[in-house]
């Protein structure tokens, strides 16, 4: 028999309290609304005796329902929280129900404790009800603290979506474990699926647990079979063991350090900027390191489905694409170079924009020919590179044939600086047995990924940034190459984000057992259609819906309120049900055929949309009048009246006085309830910048002098750009030229120094 004891959430408590230095705190915000825990109506219960433990208890509103906690106390010291959320989402909410009590014992309360990213609602919920709790002292009996676990012997078999499709699980049990999993999940996202299937499982099984890390950059996939067994493990027991097992911490081991010494570069970051710097120095002879915090190569060029932006490639001339286009490759540098000027207003530095154009060819060119990556012409400023989620594994290979020593797992925490001055290595730590990881080099490359996972730097220095952003940038977008150049004295630079379209929260995902957020079933693609839109905060009508077209164009404009509510009535919704869509679909074939037949989650669009609004979201509503809807939003009933008459009648007359959209694209009406309104979020690809580097890449300290062998590129690096996203193919662009260019210029600063 398997028993949960209480010993396991303390250990937890003292594992992260020690490394409580790598956590960023923030400033907590306001209280969840609907915290309880009313204290008898003589009073709060007295504070307990010394040495004497007293468990106090309270609710708060989670995500998807109420959040519970038991406070343990010994005086004013925090010795244990038992938290449970039974409906909030896996992978999400979950994560800080599992996560947020052992961080609070840690910090002894709930000041300094980041809220869990992807999980606010849920987090905020915890928060509130701790100090609830604290507050009010209403005495409680946590959950028992010990769960016997007995299955049914036998195979079992059950599916989650993943991020792409159904993903199916065999799960085998003795009477007192699980003892195998097999996993199909062949149409996920190649290289990606083969991790999940390889990690996800074995993880569970070492540690009877469903508490275990996802594969980095495959949440989804990870969450798709962590579901999956879970649903076997309900079959084979009972549900209370499915809690069970979410609440046992894979408690990882301690492992010895490593020191690596004698490097000519150290890169930190095994994205395509990282992977691809640390070719171009170890084609020119350079010993080379990089150290990468997933788990696998590539960060989010990986798996990004756009080409690459790059003028003149050998590929592109041979093609004759040029010629066909009627221009030459000088004349579309130029062209470009004044776009790029005039669209960020001149922001960004002329002298580092033009070596960027100039670098996408070459660094094409090169990975082609010397790494073998495989290329194809999308036009005359862009090309297509390797498979999705294929491209890096074999440039990683070749590297290390070619003597650098590569480390997954392994993150970047501080710079080691020598005593003039210079860089002269990396400090890091190994992510899977805590192992201090020490790097000794002449030159450090930071291409990290970002900031985009880093709340608190974004609410500092994302000026564009708001609660109501959705990141859709890499796992590990953790500002870590931002944090380390500022800790010795880099210049600090604000933040650009990469708003690209609408879509629905990353909460639906899980909540719904179907991908509404990918754009792949016919109540997301609803969203993605040009129906009226309106302002969160004022009600009003934003723009020509149809800039939706152009998705980073539509990021844009909704940046100020991180994205609109979409109104429609049940009339558009019957049509769509019976003749698909008369607009001008862009995204989905599935708009194309009547939507009364189900897609692959086996319901249609009105039982998923039924389905969304009976699961009480934030995020959707319906109403019977629109004055009912505008109170359910918070708006002024006769703002939203108003809106959505005059909308109605560009509709009937074809005319759109106020933003000029074209008549063919006006089709639906907004006049027979009930009435749906549905809540979108921008999402933000990713941040630019945070390090101010020059021309070079070579990174800019805070009284102007370059800090000698330091060097930003990807995400990390700002001057190239503006604050907004503005060409496609552009961020792949820049990724490829930068690991190029600051490869080129760590060549020439370690040759010469």
């Amino acid at each position: 028999m398997k028993k949960l004891h209480r010993l396991l959430a303390l250990l937890l408590a003292v594992i992260l309290c020690a490394f409580a230095a790598g956590c960023t705190p923030a400033s907590q915000p306001e209280g969840t609304p609907g915290a309880t825990g009313t204290p008898e109506a003589d009073g709060p219960a007295q504070s307990p005796a010394e040495g004497e433990a007293v468990t106090y208890t309270a609710e708060a509103d989670g995500f998807a329902g109420k959040v519970t906690v038991w406070v343990t106390v010994e005086g004013d010291t925090i010795v244990e929280i038992v938290a449970e959320g039974p409906n909030e989402t896996q992978g999400k909410g979950s994560v800080a129900i599992d996560e947020l009590p052992a961080q609070i014992v840690a910090a002894n309360g709930v000041e300094g404790v980041d809220a869990t990213s992807g999980a606010t609602v849920t987090a905020n919920a915890v928060f509130s009800a701790v100090t609830a709790a604290l507050e009010n002292k209403v005495e409680g009996e946590a959950p028992a603290n010990e769960v016997e676990v007995v299955y049914t012997a036998g195979t079992y078999t059950a599916q989650a979506f993943g991020f792409n499709t159904m993903v199916t699980v065999e799960t085998t049990f003795s009477d007192d474990e699980i003892v195998e999993i097999s996993v199909d999940n062949s149409k996920e996202t190649p290289y990606l699926r083969d991790l999940c299937a390889e990690k996800i499982p074995a993880e569970i099984i070492d540690h009877q647990s469903l508490n275990v890390d996802v594969v980095t950059g495959a949440t989804w996939g990870s969450m798709a079979i962590i579901n999956a067994v879970a649903d076997c493990v309900e079959q084979a027991s009972d549900p209370q063991t499915v809690s069970y097992l979410k609440s046992i911490p894979s408690v990882q081991p301690t492992g010895e350090g490593a020191d690596y010494e004698g490097y000519d570069l150290a890169v930190v970051g095994g994205g395509g900027s990282g992977l691809i710097a640390a070719s171009v120095a170890v084609d020119a002879g350079l010993k080379v390191i990089v150290i990468e915090a997933a788990d696998r190569w590539g960060g989010v060029s990986e798996i990004a489905g756009g080409g690459t932006f790059a003028i003149g490639t050998d590929l592109q001339v041979e093609a004759g694409v040029y010629e066909e286009a009627g221009t030459t490759v000088e004349e579309v540098f130029d062209q470009y170079m004044q776009e790029y000027m005039d669209t960020c207003l001149y922001q960004a530095n002329p002298l580092m924009i033009r070596r960027y154009l100039q670098a996408t060819g070459d660094a094409a060119d090169f990975m082609a020919n010397t790494m073998g990556m495989s290329y194809s012409v999308r036009g005359i400023t862009a090309v297509n590179y390797g498979t999705k989620g294929e491209r890096y594994a074999p440039v990683a290979e070749k590297l290390e044939d070619a003597g650098a020593t590569l480390l997954l797992s392994t993150r970047g925490e501080h710079l080691i600086m020598n005593d003039d001055g210079s860089v002269g290595g990396v400090t890091a730590v190994d992510q899977n047995t805590g192992a201090n990881v020490t790097v000794k080099a002449k030159a450090v490359l930071l291409a990290t990924g970002g900031s985009s996972n880093n709340t608190e730097l974004m609410e500092q220095y994302a000026p564009n940034y708001n609660e109501y952003y959705m990141n859709w940038g890499g796992s590990t977008a953790n500002g870590d190459g931002v944090t380390m150049a500022w800790e010795v004295g880099a210049k600090r630079t604000l933040m650009g984000t990469q708003s690209h379209n609408e879509g629905l929260p990353l909460e639906y995902h899980d909540l719904f057992d179907f991908d509404i957020t990918t754009g792949n079933c016919l109540y997301a693609n609803l969203v993605y259609e040009p129906m009226l839109r309106i302002n969160r905060e004022t009600g009003r009508r934003i723009a020509d819906e149809t800039i939706m077209y152009t998705p980073h164009y539509q990021g844009n404009n909704n940046m100020p309120t991180g994205g609109a509510v979409v109104i429609v009535d049940q009339a558009t919704i019957d049509s769509l049900m019976e003749n698909g869509s008369l607009t001008r679909p862009w995204r989905s074939n599935l708009y194309q055929n009547p939507m009364k037949e189900p897609d692959y989650t086996g319901l249609n669009l009105q039982e998923q949309l039924d389905e969304v609004i009976a699961a009480n979201t934030p995020y959707a509503h319906k109403a019977d009048t629109l004055e009912e809807l505008a109170e359910t939003l918070g708006l002024a009933p006769e703002v939203l009246v108003n809106e959505v008459e005059k909308y109605n009648t560009a509709v009937e007359t074809g005319v759109d006085e106020e933003f000029g959209r074209a008549a063919d694209t006006l089709v639906y009406t907004v006049s027979e309830g009930p009435f749906y309104a549905l809540e979108t979020k921008v999402r933000n690809l990713g941040t630019w910048g945070g390090i101010s580097t020059d021309e070079t890449l070579a990174v800019y300290s805070e009284d102007g002098s370059v800090i000698p062998g330091l060097y930003a590129a990807g995400l990390d690096a700002l001057g190239w750009i503006g604050i907004s996203y503005f060409v496609d193919t552009t961020t792949l662009g820049w990724m490829t030229a930068s690991g190029y260019m600051a490869g080129n210029s760590i060549v020439d600063y370690v040759t010469n120094n």
